[in-house]
């Protein structure tokens, strides 16, 4: 299982709706046959604070025509600049950071244009035109060294005509900040004052600048040279991020790390806080951290014991602040939840312990994020978590009874990468399932959406060997009118698994009052195995006198296949 870490789906619309859109500028006309491209920071990344976006002022192009051949190009060692001109970033008079890209183009010719902003003096990174990919250094990467910031973006140009186009940037690396509130009682308690370094152990070296990748992790630790603590100042310009006159946080070390995916979401790093001589005084297992986001670890991190809290900043790229627990060996799942006292926690479970949610009490409307590493276990048994906020698993084994009546309740509950086997019951109002994998192994439905009204399968895999049966939407809930949607998921049957008359997705109606239905919505499946005697889907009537209805609407890859009515 690959080790992932998610934003629910809300926090995602949020931050990348601010950081990778297109944003809307006049358009730059032709002149002297030159086609003209204006490329722009965004402008929710200039904050005042290391990473403020202003020291990228170096825009370097590289322009492929439609076989891929680079034609133009100002990257360092490049011959290919005759023709092109590119101007420095610079704030116009809107407060944009922009810059301009003059280049002759073929007309009615597609090309893609492929951008990296960073400040001129740094060599931490290292083009290649054949991948179109960007190498780091990280040995260039100094504490404290906002230098480092860097964007980068593309454009694919279908047809040349003179019109040019805009082209919005995103922040390319991850920024890790340590922050502490007992410097002064360190230093009073025989503290050196030499300053602080930082460790990250997970960053990675290469990142693709057409789709944002990112490969080659590092098995290294990577290492940031001590540097002074620089104590909160209200006339500073670059205090730690969250640190106010209230709040003095000193600033202990800030590092960038290439980390995740522009579109996969988030990983966790192990980040440790290193004294003057490169002794390390703390480690924070499990970090969460994402590319153009700015984690913050801060609290009391010098003196007695331990207390500390990792956001991540909105300000660089949306809204997204959880606490960070990382359970013990040998604590309980209760126990884990009844020792946390806030509303939004993302709790690292220990990899090798199988867990239960059996007499868990949650606190109502708090939000709780389990992470299992890709090898932790979940047993969920009853109805646990009524009245909370949100719950999301990630990265777990997830172990439900075959029997009927087992799942989380709450108002949204997501799974995101987890290997789920036994009947899923839905009882949260929201419910998001995302590259998962049921593996069922009897006569029973591995997905039943019973009293959750809004469903999403995203890139799911349904492994059936008892028998063929994968989705069944269902319930009993009066008023609730289903809205299902299964995008590009895989259903298998193995060897043995009993055929059955039912659809991959099954639809029964017989508990339908008269005021509910259902609009069910289903793109890109796998082929259909044949055990599935109803095909890609079937609406039943299964009581009594059984027979097809058509009350609920069916959308398959766009097309409207049954317009679906009222129950009688």
């Amino acid at each position: 299982m690959k080790k992932y870490l998610y934003l629910s789906a809300a926090a995602l619309a949020a931050l990348f709706g601010a950081s990778c859109s297109q944003e809307e500028m006049p358009e730059v006309q032709p002149e002297d046959g030159l086609t003209s491209f204006r490329v722009s920071i965004p402008q929710e990344s200039l904050t005042r604070a290391y990473g403020d976006g202003l020291t990228a002022t170096k825009l370097y192009v590289a322009i492929y025509d439609a076989g891929n051949t680079l034609r133009f190009s100002n990257f360092s060692g490049s011959t290919l600049t005759s023709g092109l001109d590119v101007s420095d970033f610079a704030k116009d008079a809107t407060g944009k950071i922009t810059a301009t890209v003059k280049v002759p183009l073929v007309k009615n010719a597609a090309y893609q244009i492929v951008c990296w902003a960073q400040d001129p003096a740094v060599t931490a990174y290292t083009y290649n035109s054949t991948d179109k990919s960007i190498d780091v250094d990280y040995s260039e990467l100094a504490n404290y060294s906002e230098g480092r910031d860097a964007f980068f973006g593309i454009l694919d140009l279908e047809k040349s005509t003179g019109a040019g186009g805009n082209i919005t940037l995103t922040r390319a690396m991850a920024q890790v900040n340590i922050g502490t509130n007992d410097y002064t009682q360190w230093l009073n308690a025989g503290g050196s004052n030499a300053g602080f370094g930082m460790a990250i152990t997970g960053a990675s070296k290469t990142l693709s600048l057409t789709d944002g990748a990112v490969t080659n992790e590092l098995t290294e630790t990577v290492t940031y040279s001590p540097v002074a603590a620089k104590e909160y100042s209200s006339s500073s310009e670059f205090n730690f991020p969250l640190a106010t006159a209230e709040n003095p946080y000193t600033y202990l070390a800030m590092g960038y790390a290439l980390v995740g995916t522009q579109t996969g979401g988030q990983v966790n790093v192990d980040v440790a806080l290193t004294d003057a001589n490169g002794k390390t005084l703390s480690t924070y297992n499990s970090v969460p951290v994402r590319m153009n986001y700015r984690t913050n670890i801060y609290g009391q991190l010098l003196t007695n014991s331990e207390q500390f809290t990792v956001t991540i900043d909105p300000e660089w790229g949306g809204s997204f602040n959880q606490d960070l627990v990382v359970a013990k060996k040998g604590q309980s799942l209760q126990e884990i939840v009844s020792s946390y006292k806030g509303n939004n926690a993302y709790i690292v479970l220990d990899p090798e312990t199988e867990y239960t949610v059996t007499g868990v009490n949650f606190k109502i409307g708090a939000n709780y994020t389990f992470d299992g590493g890709g090898t932790a276990t979940l047993n969920i048994v009853s109805t646990p978590a009524n009245g909370v906020g949100t719950v999301v698993l990630n990265n777990l084994n997830v172990k439900f009874p075959e029997g009927n009546y087992n799942g989380f309740q709450g108002n949204n509950v997501e799974y995101n990468n987890c290997t789920i086997s036994g009947c899923t019951f839905l009882y949260s109002k929201k419910t998001t399932f995302t590259d998962c994998t049921f593996n069922q192994n009897g006569n029973y439905y591995p997905l039943w959406t019973y009293g959750s009204g809004d469903v999403t399968v995203n890139k799911c895999i349904f492994n059936c060997a008892g028998s063929a049966k994968a989705i069944l939407v269902y319930g009993d809930t009066e008023n609730l009118v289903y809205n299902i949607t299964v995008n590009d998921c895989t259903f298998n049957c193995a060897e043995g698994c009993a055929a059955t008359d039912k659809g991959a997705i099954e639809i029964h109606t017989e508990r339908y009052p008269t005021y509910a239905g259902a609009t069910v919505i289903i793109n890109n499946t796998s082929e259909i195995p044949s055990q599935f005697g109803g095909g890609l889907w079937r609406e039943w009537y299964n009581k009594d006198d059984e027979h097809a209805t058509v009350y609920c609407k069916v959308i398959v890859n766009g097309e409207v296949v049954q317009q679906g009515q009222a129950t009688e």
